[in-house]
């Protein structure tokens, strides 16, 4: 049984009001609080897609984002496909669920190459 099959997910309204202003007091402590305490798999905090609306909609779950346990991680292999192409691709597959991705903030193709092959 992975870990969140063990426990249900918590919504942000389970928290109380000292625990959120301890936890989401900028942006930093926002990223933290989604992928440390809720477990969610996000590009890496220094790119330019962390910005603090992405992490308000992964955070009121406006955006969709898989949780680390359910990610595959994909191949090492060189990919000749630019960001922007994965970025559409991701959203072509998606169906109903947004990302919360566009292609004016892109994130690392390590990413964008993990959230395209777990879709697959």
């Amino acid at each position: 049984m992975v870990e969140s099959e063990m426990m249900p997910e918590r919504k942000i309204s389970d928290y109380d009001i000292e625990f959120l202003n301890l936890y989401l007091k900028n942006k930093r402590s926002t990223f933290d609080f989604l992928t440390g305490i809720q477990n969610y798999y996000l590009p890496k905090f220094d790119c330019k897609a962390i910005t603090d609306e992405f992490l308000l909609k992964i955070l009121t779950k406006k955006a969709f984002a898989f949780k680390r346990d359910q990610i595959k991680i994909a191949p090492d292999f060189k990919m000749k496909v630019g960001l922007i192409e994965l970025v559409q691709e991701i959203n072509k597959k998606a169906g109903e669920r947004d990302f919360g991705l566009d292609h004016f903030y892109c994130p690392d193709k390590t990413f964008l190459a993990n959230v395209l092959y777990t879709l697959d």
